[in-house]
C-alpha cells in the first residue's frame, strides 16, 4: 500500500531535524556514497506528498513538485481539518486539541513533546497517558 500524505502540524523542528541528520551522515568520514534528502526517505518510505504547517518556525521551505513526491508547506490556515482528513499520517505536537482533533479523524498519530517545560509539562502527561491507551506513539526533540 503506498501512503500517500504526511501532514505534521509541528513542521518546524521536524525539518531541521532531517535537514541536520543529513548534514551529520554528509560530514562523516566513512560516508562515501551520495546520501538521500530527507524527502527522498519519506518517498522511499511510500509517502508521496508532505504538507507542513510550519507556523513562527524559522525554516519555511519552498514547495516543490516532481513527478514522485510534492511538498507544500503553510504557516497558518484558519482550519487543517481537511489537510488531517486526508492524511495518511500525521506528526504534531502534543496539545490536547491538536491530538483529539486527529484522533477523532481516525488517523495515525505521532507527537513530539517539546524539549522545553510548558506549563508543568502536561503534554508529556497527555503523550504519555494515550500512548499507554494505545492512541498515539510519542517522542521528544532530544
Amino acid at each position: 500500500m503506498t501512503k500517500n500524505r504526511g501532514f505534521p502540524t509541528w513542521a518546524s523542528k521536524l525539518i531541521n531535524f532531517l535537514n541536520e541528520q543529513h548534514d551529520l551522515v554528509l560530514r562523516r568520514p566513512s560516508v562515501s556514497a551520495k546520501v538521500p534528502s530527507p524527502w527522498q526517505v519519506l518517498q522511499d518510505l511510500g509517502y508521496r506528498k508532505l504538507v507542513l504547517q510550519v507556523g513562527r518556525g524559522a525554516v519555511c521551505p519552498d514547495a516543490f513538485a516532481t513527478a514522485a513526491f510534492t511538498l507544500d508547506a503553510f504557516r497558518f490556515k484558519n482550519s487543517i481539518s481537511a489537510d488531517v482528513q486526508t492524511a495518511d499520517l500525521v506528526i504534531s505536537h502534543a496539545g490536547a486539541g491538536s491530538c483529539l482533533e486527529v484522533l477523532e479523524a481516525g488517523k495515525p498519530l505521532l507527537v513530539v513533546v517539546k524539549d522545553k517545560l510548558l506549563m508543568d509539562n502536561h503534554q508529556l502527561e497527555l503523550a504519555k497517558q494515550l500512548c499507554r491507551d494505545g492512541h498515539l506513539f510519542y517522542c521528544n526533540t532530544r
